[in-house]
């Protein structure tokens, strides 16, 4: 799947170290289930907490940290949707 995409080894590197510094935060957990659900959303906030059962400004709030902690740029399709792929697999 990720040849499919043509996905460098550093790009896959990347990224994982990237879902590893999110884990090793104190939340790792329920901002990687954040992300999850907020991307599965397509980037809806509102959505997203519907889903998680939080208010919508938590969201908000756990995306900005996840975009501190991240190098990813989720703006792009195409990052958004190697990142979706690969959190689908773990």
């Amino acid at each position: 799947m990720f040849a499919w995409l043509d996905i460098q080894p550093e790009e896959f590197d990347l990224m994982t170290k990237n879902i590893k510094a999110l884990l090793a935060h104190e939340s790792g957990e329920e901002l990687l289930e954040t992300l999850k659900v907020y991307l599965s959303c397509k980037m809806n906030y509102s959505l997203a907490a519907k889903q998680l059962y939080i208010h919508i400004n938590t969201v908000r709030k756990r995306m900005e940290l996840i975009n501190e902690l991240i190098s990813l740029d989720l703006e792009e399709p195409t990052n958004r949707l190697k990142l979706e792929l690969l959190l689908r697999l773990i």
